[in-house]
């Protein structure tokens, strides 16, 4: 409900990640578990209540367990792309912004 399910095509790794690794990161996150701060991948799934994303949009979230095959993210904080944005530099929007 209120969830978007995102195949993924692209994840941002960056420094938080080889911390996160290490279980050096501020935020100590319980095992096991599966890294991965953001993604940006197409929708094949749309949760109850979701308003504005069609299935095979391309989109871009942040969030735990970004690096897998799909991941669902709350729907309010997935940022919609143009169709001919390439998913691999996509995931850079948020990992400059720490």
């Amino acid at each position: 409900r209120g969830c978007l399910l995102v195949e993924v095509l692209a994840c941002g790794v960056d420094f938080v990640q080889t911390l996160m690794m290490q279980n050096k990161y501020q935020l100590k996150v319980p095992l096991p578990f599966t890294l991965g701060g953001e993604a940006t991948g197409k929708v094949v799934a749309i949760g109850e209540h979701v308003e504005g994303f069609e299935i095979g949009d391309l989109v871009h979230g942040a969030g735990f367990g970004c690096f897998c095959e799909y991941v669902e993210f709350p729907a309010f904080g997935v940022i919609k792309l143009a169709p001919n944005t390439d998913p691999v530099f996509a995931p850079s929007l948020y990992s400059y912004v720490t």
